[in-house]
């Protein structure tokens, strides 16, 4: 390897070195991090040796979309660890913290030959981990739905917990829904009453007048109400009925 790269990948830039082996700087630059930048940035990395290595802090994350794109055009891409930086960096304190300061450090760590990563790896990682994220939060999604039949259940069901004791093992799954069921048999909860205009057996017979929002009292004179309640017949004087 004749010269080593170091990129410290941004939101919005990147900054890139070029070091000998011996570590000492060849240049320093910056690139917007979006699909020109890494035009310009491959560009101008073409100019030196043939035998390079780049080295991307953040590949994973800032610096994915400038990975892909120079491992796409067979560069070849390691992975630089911002613990390896800080080390680095630390070595040389009277240069300050800046972006380019931190590209210098990343290319040493390159030319340094530390057994890198490949960026190339740790992008199927990334599916990997994509999947592990998912399978966390299914498993947090059936803790708070546990914890949530857990308190409905101590609610509805007092004691319950002699009966299920462990509501997230596969073997009290059915006494959880057995107890649930229990309790609404119990009294836990009641079906909706009728409808006053209907009987509940028919759906579509009146049934015996009874107070309620939709109709007077009994003994009241009642017009036919528009909102689908009973209808009763008006005793009027006026027509002697």
């Amino acid at each position: 390897m004749e010269v080593a790269i170091g990129v410290d990948s941004h939101k919005a830039s990147l900054a890139a070195a070029v070091v000998d082996p011996l570590g000492r700087v060849l240049d320093a630059r910056e690139f917007p991090n979006d699909p020109k930048g890494h035009e310009a940035l491959w560009g101008w990395v073409r100019e030196y040796s043939p035998d390079r290595r780049i080295g991307i802090e953040c590949s994973l994350s800032y610096g994915a979309a400038a990975a892909r794109f120079l491992l796409a055009h067979q560069e070849d891409v390691r992975e630089v660890p911002s613990s390896l930086t800080a080390r680095q960096r630390r070595l040389r304190r009277s240069q300050g913290k800046s972006d380019l300061v931190d590209s210098v450090a990343i290319a040493r760590v390159v030319a340094a030959e530390d057994p890198l990563p490949s960026a190339r790896r740790e992008a199927s990682l990334a599916d990997l981990r994509l999947l592990v994220d998912y399978r966390d939060q299914l498993v947090r999604a059936k803790t708070q739905m546990a914890n949530r039949a857990h308190a409905d259940l101590v609610n509805i069901r007092p004691g319950y917990g002699a009966e299920v004791p462990n509501l997230r093992a596969r073997s009290t799954r059915r006494g959880e829904v057995s107890a649930a069921r229990g309790s609404l048999g119990a009294g836990g909860a009641r079906s909706p009453a009728p409808h006053r205009g209907l009987s509940p057996r028919s759906g579509d017979r009146p049934a015996e007048p009874t107070n309620c929002r939709h109709c007077p009292a009994d003994g009241d004179d009642a017009y036919g109400d528009p909102r689908g309640g009973p209808v009763h017949r008006r005793q009027d004087s006026r027509r002697g009925g």
